[in-house]
Parts: structure tokens; C-alpha cells; sequence
């Protein structure tokens, strides 16, 4: 069946498909999966993610501490998580120079939050 899937960060709409869309089909995922394991009730299986991902907003717009982000699949439920402080060895993410990082990475700051 052809599933809506959505994702909503603080209740805004930001990916909006269904599983139609995917290259490989719900049926073949699992099939090919479990030629080399056994998948068990609440497994979650990574297969991409559609148009709205955050790098390609302009700005982009990145999760940050506190977010609530909500993964929905029509007729199978909503997986609802919040945001921690992320940390990068023992240095909290807002400890680090961004803007260092970006010139290391050639990245332009002006497009970070």
C-alpha cells in the first residue's frame, strides 16, 4: 500500500510524501533485509528521506536543543522525539566556534542559524 509519511519540527510541516515515491518498495526492503537477519516487532528501517530535508532551505534551517520532531506514517503512528544537547567529544555543540568550522569546511556562515 502507498503510505503518506510526513515530518513536523515544533508542529511545522517540513517533508510531506508516501512511500510511493520510493525507489525500492516497502515489500522488497523487508525482503531483501531479512535474507541476512531476522526483523523484530519495532525495528526501524532507514530508507532515505524525501524533499525538505533542513541543508536545503534557504536559510537552512537546523534542529536545535529543545526541537520536537514528529515522524509520521499514515496508519502506523507517530515517533515524537526532543532534541538533546548535542555533544561532540566532551564539548557541547554550543562551545564550538562556528564559524571556525565553517572555514575549515568551507562552508559559508551566513547560512547558518
Amino acid at each position: 500500500p502507498v503510505l503518506k509519511i510526513q515530518l513536523k519540527v515544533n508542529g511545522e510541516l517540513r517533508q510531506n510524501s508516501n512511500t510511493g515515491l520510493f525507489i525500492h518498495g516497502i515489500e522488497e526492503v523487508i525482503c531483501e533485509l531479512t535474507q541476512g537477519m531476522t526483523l523484530k516487532a519495532g525495528t526501524i528501517i532507514a530508507t532515505g528521506t524525501p524533499a525538505g530535508v533542513g541543508m536545503g532551505f534557504v536559510p537552512p534551517k537546523f534542529l536545535e536543543t529543545g526541537d520536537v520532531v514528529e515522524c509520521i506514517i499514515e496508519g502506523i503512528g507517530t515517533l515524537r522525539n526532543t532534541v538533546g544537547e548535542q555533544m561532540i567529544g566532551r564539548y557541547a555543540i554550543q562551545d564550538i566556534d562556528m564559524e571556525e568550522l565553517c572555514r575549515k569546511n568551507k562552508i559559508r556562515s551566513e547560512s547558518l542559524p
